[in-house]
Order: C-alpha cells, then structure tokens, then sequence
C-alpha cells in the first residue's frame, strides 16, 4: 500500500491542516485463509469521481490478483526489497469520510450507509467459533461498517461461559426467551439460540441486522429476529419486559442510565448477562443494579489484548 501509494503521490491525510487523501487503512484478516480485508478511509465525498482513488484501488485489485497462487506454479517469494510476504486481498471496500473536525473515529457514521463503497471481492469476512456441544456452528458476517471483535479466539471462551451459565438456568427455571442490547451481527446471541424458546438481538448499526439474518438463514434458524434500535429506543418500546434472560455487551461508556434503570425495574427477568469492555464503567453500572435488583452470582476477567491494561468483564447477575 505504501509502495503504490508514493507510486501514485497519494497523500496522508494532515489533521493540523485538514489536507491530504487518505486518511486511514483498516485492515481485516479472515482466520481461516489469512485473506485481509482492506478499506481505504478517503478524505473525500462519495458523491464525487476520484482518479487518484480509482487508479490506487485498481493498483490494489491487481496487485493481490497477480500474487494469487495459481494451479501448476510456484507460489511468489518474499521481496527482498520490501521483506513482505505476497498479498492476499480478500475484498476492497472504500469509506468516504469528509469530515472537517477531527475526532478519534476512523469512520464517519454521520452520512449514512451511502459513503461506503464496495470495491472487489465478497461482501463479508466469515468467522465461526469453535464452542463445544453446539449443533452446528453459527457462520458470523464481517463486512468492514460492523464491529468485530479483535481477538475471536479468547472470546470464544466468554461466549462458551455464557452458554453454560445458560443451560443451567435453563435445566432450573424451564424453557427460556432471551433478548439482546447491544448484539453486533450476533457474535454472542447467535452462538446462544439453540438454547432458548426465541431470542431477539438489537443494535443501533443499520449495517447489522443483514449480517445477522445471514447467519440467521444460512443455519436455518427460525427462532431469532433482529431490531435497528439502540438500548434506549428498546427500552421504550418495552421489548425487554417479557425476556427471561437479558444479554448485554454495551461499548466502553456502558449502560445508558435509562437502560440501568429499566433493568432494575423488570419483573420477569430472572438472569442478566453482562459483558463488558470498560471496567471503571462496568463498576458504576454493578453499584446501580446491585443497589435496586439484583446481586452478583458471578464475575470473571478475559485479556483480550495481552500486554494492555485492559480487561473484559463477564458478569452473571441474578434478582434479588
């Protein structure tokens, strides 16, 4: 990228004085063919013709065509110019983000689903977790606009911890109907659904609910549906009031107050799963919860990211 970048004086995005083209690269890697999916964050307008762009996206395109190991060859070596290994381009996406103040967002989710473009390759990078005593596992969809979790391979430890908890609950109380804030495309909801009678996941992102209900069709599950609201829009809609399990895996802030506050006030709710990736926030939210409704059964911390400081919280919180 670097190399063809010079070759095509594309120019870094400068956040001082707002110039420049491009301004990042996020880079997706499918687990099990090592295939990396790019997008190329472009300082620009979807609704305008970029040459530079077209040029350096068909420079990408031919670059990880070229190097594709075809039948009866010899795969490329590395180069010794640059001590790269050949690429292998899963797909290209381009995001448009014309922002004039800067923030810590590499993308901008002002503009709507219209300022990502799909450029080469298939549409989603495809995971499964490896979950024991599971039917069948679920195939989860990455497109580069949805949230993917960094380090699949140690949450698929929290995700199995969740479906034990949630057998036993259910070996206890019956039957179960659960309800998902927060869900993403389902990483953790999706892998759950053979456990309970229904289960409806939510997510603020309108780029997840196709992720999800191709997941949901391709291992035919009838059971699961999905809502485009965020927490609070569910929360007054009254979707939570007849869930018996409750999953959430809120961002780094946590829950919403009003979300804190309804949890607290549910009368059939019996079990509330809880994941977390903010600690100092996952504090507030136990001393709200704790304080009106529920206790604690259980608490664990996942490294996710070895070598950080930080810490996934995975938390079983029963009523009162």
């Amino acid at each position: 990228l670097q190399r063809l970048c010079r070759a095509r004086n594309i120019q870094p995005y400068d956040e001082h004085s707002g110039q420049g083209q491009l301004r990042h690269v996020a880079l997706n890697v499918e687990r099990n063919t090592g295939k990396v999916q790019i997008t190329l964050v472009w300082n620009g307008s979807h609704q305008k013709q970029d040459q530079s762009l077209h040029q350096l996206c068909q420079n990408i395109i031919s670059a990880g065509m070229a190097r594709k190991r075809r039948r009866g060859t010899k795969a490329q070596p590395e180069s010794p110019q640059t001590n790269t290994k050949p690429l292998q381009l899963h797909s290209l996406w381009v995001h448009f983000n014309h922002a004039s103040k800067h923030s810590n967002a590499i993308f901008d989710i002002s503009n709507g689903t219209e300022t990502w473009k799909h450029i080469h390759g298939p549409k989603y990078i495809k995971e499964t977790l490896s979950l024991n005593q599971q039917p069948k596992p679920i195939q989860l969809h990455f497109p580069p606009n949805v949230f993917r979790q960094a380090n699949l391979d140690a949450f698929t430890k929290i995700v199995a911890t969740i479906r034990l908890r949630l057998q036993q609950f259910i070996n206890d109380h019956g039957p179960a109907t659960a309800l998902e804030l927060y869900g993403g495309v389902g990483t953790i909801g999706l892998n759950l659904a053979d456990l309970v009678l229904t289960l409806t996941s939510s997510d603020e992102n309108p780029h997840n609910k196709d992720c999800f209900e191709q997941s949901a069709q391709e291992a035919d599950l009838q059971c699961v549906s999905y809502e485009s609201k965020n927490a609070v829009a569910m929360v007054r809609s009254n979707a939570l009031d007849n869930a018996d399990v409750i999953l959430v895996d809120p961002p780094r802030k946590g829950l919403e107050d009003e979300v804190c506050h309804a949890l607290c006030q549910l009368k059939n709710a019996k079990l509330l799963v809880y994941v977390s990736c903010g600690f100092d926030a996952f504090q507030r939210d136990y001393h709200s919860l704790t304080a009106k409704a529920f206790k604690i059964e259980h608490a664990e911390g996942h490294v996710l990211f070895p070598g950080s400081d930080a810490i996934e919280t995975l938390s079983f919180f029963i009523k009162k």
